[in-house]
């Protein structure tokens, strides 16, 4: 059998695998008390079996490789906007650390911090880091409601940088997700965002079940409320089919202005 025929054969049942993975709907029935992280985790855990095999490390380090050079341009682009080897870095939304084995030798030791929903994702991407830096370099991981938060909200890092991940929270969801980067910023916190967002500003783009391009308005709102602003520092290329646009948003708290004194 030719190969092309081969490749289609294999594209035809993996479509179907595909439809097998549950909506956000039917995986509530099933898990009546779960959260939309946790059917995120799911859902992304249930598509890297099917496309590479049963075996959740492996699938994810095969997708680690094909990641690296974005990864690297994060990491330049983080360079470019200030980004020195001393820095304390949060990694919000670390995932397989993409970014993260860029970032782990360029800081000193125990200044790269990843944060996830799910310990999975940063455990398969930390064992294709070599041993030897990890060991040297120290960098500490949890999830977004660990241990690690607790300190983080008590000694605030230099720089937050949350990258391709809030097109993931649900609209009703972005209010607490932005909440709770605001906890572990001091005046003195660079928090860079990188996103997409709907080309019409007052608009919200559901692109699937956990995909949404969400309206300007409603985000500049959410960070108003937070007493955080926000300056476009990179506009990129639209998306013509998909009805967005990239952007990257340097954020930083807004400075209370001190009482002055009544004479």
């Amino acid at each position: 059998m030719k190969l092309r025929n081969l490749i289609n054969i294999k594209k035809y049942k993996n479509y179907h695998k595909f439809k097998s993975i549950k909506t956000f709907k039917q995986w509530q029935q099933d898990n009546p008390e779960g959260t939309f992280d946790q059917y995120y985790v799911y859902r992304v855990t249930e598509k890297l079996k099917i496309r590479d095999g049963d075996h959740p490390t492996l699938t994810l380090a095969s997708t680690i490789k094909n990641d690296e050079t974005s990864g690297e341009s994060i990491f330049r682009f983080l360079i470019e906007h200030g980004l020195k080897s001393h820095h304390r870095v949060v990694d919000y939304g670390c995932g397989s650390l993409r970014v993260g084995r860029h970032l782990i030798p360029f800081l000193e030791p125990r200044s790269y911090y990843g944060l996830d929903v799910t310990d999975t994702f940063y455990s398969a991407g930390l064992v294709q880091i070599d041993s030897q830096i990890v060991a040297k370099r120290q960098p500490q991981l949890d999830l977004v409601d660990g241990n690690l938060v607790d300190q983080l909200q008590e000694d605030p890092p230099d720089y937050i940088f949350s990258v391709g991940v809030l097109i993931h929270i649900p609209p009703e969801e972005l209010s607490d997700f932005i909440s709770k980067i605001t906890l572990l910023m001091s005046d003195k916190t660079a928090f860079i965002l990188g996103t997409q967002i709907a080309k019409e500003t007052d608009s919200t783009i559901h692109r699937n079940e956990v995909t949404w391009f969400h309206n300007k308005e409603q985000i500049e709102s959410i960070l108003a409320e937070n007493n955080l602003i926000a300056t476009d520092i990179k506009s990129g290329r639209e998306l013509e089919e998909a009805k967005g646009v990239r952007v990257f948003w340097k954020i930083v708290k807004q400075l209370q202005l001190e009482e002055q004194p009544i004479n």
